[in-house]
């Protein structure tokens, strides 16, 4: 073997290679017709190296054949990776002495600082190939010498010299021909993996029919044998060829019978005339889906489970088939209308369609329509007698609402502000007791009345009881005078207990005496009596029946004021001047308006570390909310438990329920809002918790909403 050297030179130098953009190289003049490249790089290779060749005829700047006159060479080279010089051949490129030749590069990635040199060498052989050991160059022609040295022609004798036949190792297991080629191909030899020739037996006319071994007279006779027993090859392949008992090891099955291991499998041959006929008359009765219908079908029948006979499955006259569903799917189980219900029933799902607002889906009366649900999941649904009594509670709520606003008008702050013929009132009742109640200091109670419900009053520590404003029905007189019933302080001014007085006549001091005083004849002496009712005299004992007697009037009309004190405090039939309504009914102007009380307490708790919230309402209460809001997403897994600490049993946990756990972590969520679809009722002892890990360490705002009950 020789390094082959010839006229060479520097093409390319020091440029960055810019990716996949075509680069062309100084040209060069053909003395060879063999080229190896010598390329090196400052900082490594990439991957590949794509080059193409030009050539002209005069050196000047047009090239525009390519060199191998018919098509476009080129060729790969894959290149190192590390900084380096490297040198390859140009493989295939045909070259004439003379031309001028111009190499182009494509690379896949940059590679940094590249030089290119050239080495144009004659090949006696013609275009040749030459391979190269890192930058020697071994030429493949100098081998050619060594091998004709050992070629022969087909027939030759034997010579001393040849080489060694190399065979490509394969993995046999008799499922196809290890190198199978077209006839006239070219091939490599095959050989097992243990290294032995893989050979086609055939008889000396080149035919694959082998001749039979139970003839030791003929050639190719074989006697099979362990060294002690002949295998009696021939009368086991007789018996093989006329009865197939066994297959792999597998007992054969033979005559009807269901499908078992030991059933062979056969191929139709594609040619056979009956399975044309057969595929010719199942093509003409099937379609193509979306095309029109085949001009025959096959009819299809079933075995009629009455009797065992065949009967043929029926369509309706527009082609639909007729389907009695006996057994619905997954074990479900049609029920017939007022069955008994059972454990363990199984049913069919139902699903609704959603609809934020009420409509239906059915475009007439009498039509299918979709059960409807909310954005909650609710189904709507219509019940005109709740919706006629929801239209009567609205309106007696509108009532009330206009009653309570009529009653407001006769309420006055302390030391309010009242204006004549304006201002409104509200009539107010009392309580009678025979014994009346005893109320301390600061405490509230109701007006007190006696048995004829007149009020009962107090005037200097001493009550007044069965105050008559007339005797009679008449104007007061002379004889029909207002009663009024005096004390000095302690005792009722009586006869036993005369009023005592000074009387003047604007000059003199005192004119009359005092009681029990002598007085002199000078001295005037007042005579005073109780008058009655009746004008007279008052006789002694009880006063009750002849108490200080009033008749009050605007001088025309007497006012009667027991009889409508008497009504007021029975009957509050109107309202500033409106009638009340009372009953069932619809509302009106008269309808009583009234508010409901509302307690609410609202827990809060922010921070940045473990949640565990837990309230104190001291109260019976609803539970109406609970929301969390973050500062950013918690860890994966990360979840909030709203809990019912139960005072069934305080400080245990048998009575304790988690009413609500959610994965924020995983869900990615920063905001949660719980809010039962009806509020939860607690007692009072009952406490709502809200705990959460929070490992992240996130800042968060915690309300817990409940109402009071």
């Amino acid at each position: 073997m020789s390094v082959r050297t010839g006229p060479s030179g520097s093409i390319y130098a020091d440029t960055t290679i810019p990716g996949t953009s075509a680069v062309a190289m100084t040209a060069f003049k053909v003395a060879g017709n063999s080229v190896d490249l010598i390329t090196t790089t400052t900082t490594g290779g990439c991957v590949s190296l794509t080059f193409t060749a030009e050539v002209s005829v005069d050196g000047g700047t047009t090239y525009a054949d390519y060199i191998d006159r018919d098509s476009v060479w080129s060729m790969v080279v894959t290149t190192p990776t590390t900084a380096g010089t490297y040198r390859f051949p140009l493989e295939g490129l045909a070259l004439v002495p003379g031309d001028y030749c111009r190499l182009s590069y494509t690379a896949n990635t940059a590679l940094g600082k590249l030089q290119v040199s050239y080495i144009n060498w004659e090949n006696p052989k013609g275009g040749g190939v030459a391979v190269s050991v890192g930058d020697v160059v071994v030429d493949v022609d100098a081998i050619s010498v060594n091998i004709e040295a050992v070629e022969q022609t087909h027939g030759d004798d034997v010579g001393p010299d040849g080489f060694m036949q190399v065979m490509e190792a394969k993995a046999i297991d008799g499922t196809a021909l290890p190198n199978n080629v077209a006839e006239g191909k070219v091939t490599r030899p095959a050989a097992t993996l243990y290294g032995g020739t893989i050979a086609t037996v055939t008889n000396k006319t080149g035919q694959y029919e082998l001749q039979t071994l139970d003839d030791p007279a003929r050639r190719g006779y074989v006697q099979v044998t362990d060294g002690t027993t002949d295998a009696a090859v021939i009368a086991t392949i007789e018996s093989l060829k006329t009865d197939t008992s066994s297959v792999a090891g597998t007992v054969t099955d033979v005559d009807a019978g269901n499908a078992s291991a030991g059933s062979q499998r056969v191929v139709i041959a594609t040619d056979d005339v009956n399975m044309a006929a057969i595929n010719a008359s199942l093509t003409s009765v099937i379609g193509t889906d979306g095309a029109a219908g085949p001009a025959s079908t096959v009819s299809i029948g079933g075995t009629n489970s009455a009797d065992g006979k065949i009967q043929e499955i029926h369509v309706d006259a527009a082609g639909d088939l007729q389907v009695d569903v006996l057994t619905l799917p997954g074990g479900l189980t049609g029920y017939a209308e007022d069955t008994t219900h059972a454990n363990g029933d199984i049913g069919i799902e139902v699903l609704t369609k959603r609809t934020d607002t009420a409509a239906t889906s059915a475009t007439a009366d009498g039509k299918y329509a979709t059960l409807n649900t909310d954005a909650s999941g609710r189904v709507w649904s219509h019940d005109p007698v709740a919706e006629a009594l929801l239209t009567t509670i609205d309106a007696d709520t509108g009532a009330i609402k206009t009653a309570t606003e009529l009653i407001d008008d006769s309420i006055y702050a302390d030391d309010g502000a009242w204006t004549n013929d304006t201002s409104k009132h509200t009539l107010v009742g009392g309580i009678y007791q025979s014994t009346p109640q005893t109320v301390s200091d600061g405490k509230t109670a109701p007006v007190s009345l006696d048995v004829n419900g007149m009020v009962r009053a107090n005037i200097g520590g001493q009550s007044l009881t069965a105050v008559k404003v007339s005797a009679t029905a008449a104007a007061n007189t002379a004889t029909n005078p207002i009663f009024s019933e005096l004390t000095d302080g302690g005792a009722v001014i009586s006869t036993s207990n005369p009023l005592s007085v000074n009387l003047t006549d604007g000059t003199s001091a005192s004119l009359i005496s005092d009681a029990d005083t002598a007085r002199a004849t000078t001295d005037h002496v007042l005579s005073v009596h109780e008058i009655g009712a009746d004008g007279t005299v008052a006789p002694t004992g009880s006063l009750n029946t002849n108490a200080p007697f009033a008749k009050l009037t605007d001088g025309t009309t007497d006012v009667a004021v027991i009889a409508a004190t008497t009504a007021l405090k029975t009957d509050v039939s109107s309202i500033a001047g409106t009638a009340t309504t009372a009953n069932r009914g619809g509302a009106t102007a008269g309808t009583q308006r009234v508010v409901e009380a509302l307690d609410r307490t609202v827990t809060n708790a922010t921070g940045a570390a473990a949640i565990n919230t837990t309230t104190a309402i001291s109260a019976d209460f609803d539970l109406k909310s609970v929301t969390i809001h973050l500062s950013a997403a918690l860890a994966a897994g990360e979840t909030v438990y709203i809990t019912l600490d139960a005072n069934d049993d305080p400080g245990a946990q048998e009575y304790d329920a988690v009413l609500r756990e959610y994965d924020l972590g995983t869900a990615g969520k920063t905001s949660f809002t719980y809010t039962p679809a009806v509020p939860i009722p607690c007692e009072n002892g009952d406490e709502i918790k809200v705990t959460m890990a929070n490992s992240l360490s996130r800042t968060y705002g915690l309300r817990i909403v409940t109402d009071a009950r």
